[in-house]
């Protein structure tokens, strides 16, 4: 007759197992945390018509990279609930997109968007995804990228070989990036005038 484990250690070994972290998700943990260090610049935000999962996780957020020494700004695509506004305190900087929350995205270090599955999710499930925003933010981004490397070359000065190595390769791989994204925005464009006729 076989030996009979207990319930209670079956059940310990299952609960273990499921909070073990696979490598790949420490990883990108591991990534995630090296970004967010002191002195860095943070801005958070949710999906437009914020409710309570949206800024409440904003303000948890906020408050904890604030403690580590992080200077956090919340702006969202629309205003902030009043009925929510007693989770902002006086500790938390919430700043309305349209009152000064774009120069402050565009200085941050890292922006960190909340509770978006459910919208994302949505969209995935209708079938209705809007890829062509995300492929003219990436090519702007990619020029940025770009015309950044270009003024390093030009304007830093005297440049050691590997220094000078480095900024063509991020040069050329920018370019790479562009050409691939516009690529799609051009098979987009024609898919959908296809689409029409």
């Amino acid at each position: 007759m076989g030996r009979v484990t207990p319930n209670w250690v079956a059940q310990i070994k299952l609960v273990r197992d499921l909070l073990a972290v696979p490598t790949e998700r420490r990883t990108a943990i591991e990534r995630l945390a090296c970004e967010l260090r002191a002195g860095r610049s943070i801005v958070l935000s949710t999906h437009i018509n914020s409710d309570g999962d949206g800024c409440g996780s904003e303000t948890a957020l906020a408050r904890m990279l604030t403690q580590r020494g992080m200077s956090v700004s919340i702006v969202n695509p629309t205003p902030w609930p009043e009925m929510f506004r007693f989770l902002l305190g006086d500790d938390i900087r919430m700043v309305e997109l349209s009152n000064g929350g774009a120069d402050v995205m565009r200085a941050a270090d890292v922006i960190i968007v909340l509770d978006i599955a459910h919208t994302v999710f949505g969209h995935l499930r209708a079938s209705v995804f809007p890829v062509r925003p995300f492929l003219v933010i990436g090519i702007l981004a990619g020029v940025r990228d770009i015309l950044s490397a270009s003024a390093h070359l030009t304007l830093s000065g005297p440049l050691t070989q590997t220094n000078f190595n480095d900024t063509l390769i991020s040069l050329g791989v920018g370019v790479g990036v562009v050409l691939i994204l516009l690529l799609g925005l051009l098979v987009l464009r024609f898919s959908a005038l296809r689409d029409d006729q």
